[in-house]
């Protein structure tokens, strides 16, 4: 008879976590410590970060060797998507009962932005960041709220709501544009404090996983994106961009208009690249997008990385790949292979070193690059 295990979901240390919980049996426990869970002395369970990698790394463990029982797993993923659709109705209805004041603020902060060639993307997530606040405080006057309304808010809403730090930072970027630009509200917003960054390492893909994930490509326009995205160093966005006449045959170079920061550069395009982006016009002939829709227009970045999960599922690669992660990969090659940071920086459109400075913490040293003084001692 197999043994019974039974899988959970449990609020641990600040995050979800899955939750084994099993008779003791020594083999099983050692399959827990290989996959690096571990031991909760208050769940009395055996855990990991509730993440798709872990979670394929339990049932892969598992295997055919237990009788699973998810239950309690899907009751939790129920009730917690259940909440989703609760915090969105509850954001919508905060939007839509926004007073004529506050309509009015937002109305002046889209102008503004306008007028300073903010990008579509930075207006609309700005808008709804700031629809929810004033939607929060009722037919109150936006210009009569302050620091302290703020932080109110942070207690009794984003906190309790579990909102991501990302999302803190950019209310509290859009207050203070609307404060200090728009409204020039007398209180000072640098009391508006942005929450600590959080400092995220990169995923990256080693080189054989690269090739491996664009061979398995279902076709010749999936194969030629992410072999586009890894050899140029792109942005999803600024791949599906470009249009033919941004490739400069002659001289070898890609040109990526308007990247991030409205920034224009050019990358060099490799001959492979350049052959296979030859073959791929040859087949598809889209008229004025190198990636067009089934149907015309630009080709949608929800669906590049629907083909990344597929193709990254069946090969049973289970870090979390995005069409971001070919980027990584790219500067981190880069930097092991000896190109200089600088050349990096300017490949990426960087405007800070600094934010390249990140890929030197995921590349690999070399073992004849240096000297460790630990083999120097007798």
């Amino acid at each position: 008879m197999k043994t019974p295990v039974w899988i959970e979901e449990h609020y641990h240390r600040g995050d979800y976590v899955i939750a084994l919980r099993f008779h003791f049996q020594r083999d099983l426990v050692d399959d827990c410590k290989s996959i690096g869970m571990k031991w909760s002395s208050r769940l009395k369970r055996w855990y990991l970060p509730n993440t798709p990698s872990n979670f394929s790394k339990v049932y892969q463990m598992l295997g055919s060797r237990f009788t699973i029982d998810d239950s309690a797993l899907r009751q939790s993923y129920n009730a917690r998507a259940t909440q989703r659709i609760r915090d969105r109705l509850h954001k919508e209805k905060l939007q839509d009962d926004l007073s004529d004041t506050a309509k009015l603020a937002l109305g002046q902060l889209q102008t503004f932005m306008h007028a300073r060639n903010y990008s579509r993307h930075t207006i609309s997530n700005y808008s709804a960041a700031l629809k929810v606040y004033f939607g929060y405080y009722g037919d109150t006057d936006p210009k009569s709220l302050d620091s302290n309304d703020y932080l109110r808010f942070c207690e009794h809403y984003l906190i309790p709501g579990q909102y991501s730090k990302d999302y803190q930072r950019l209310l509290a970027c859009a207050l203070r544009l609307i404060y200090k630009k728009v409204f020039r509200s007398p209180w000072d917003t640098d009391e508006v404090v942005y929450p600590r960054k959080e400092r995220v390492l990169p995923i990256v893909l080693s080189r054989e996983e690269v090739a491996l994930i664009i061979k398995s490509t279902p076709n010749l326009k999936a194969e030629c994106l992410l072999s586009l995205l890894y050899s140029c160093g792109l942005r999803v966005s600024e791949a599906l961009n470009l249009r033919w006449k941004d490739i400069d045959r002659d001289r070898g170079l890609l040109w990526v208009r308007r990247g991030k920061g409205a920034k224009d550069r050019s990358v060099p395009l490799s001959k492979k690249m350049m052959a296979l982006l030859e073959n791929y016009y040859h087949r598809y002939r889209p008229p004025e997008y190198i990636f067009e829709g089934q149907y015309g227009g630009q080709y949608s970045s929800s669906s590049v990385n629907q083909i990344i999960r597929s193709t990254c599922l069946k090969l049973q690669i289970l870090k979390k790949v995005t069409a971001h992660t070919f980027r990584h990969s790219f500067a981190t090659h880069l930097m092991e292979g000896g190109t200089n940071l600088r050349i990096i920086q300017t490949l990426l459109g960087h405007k800070s070193s600094k934010t390249t400075e990140i890929y030197t913490h995921v590349s690999q040293f070399r073992s004849d690059s240096f000297r460790n003084p630990f083999d120097e001692m007798e």
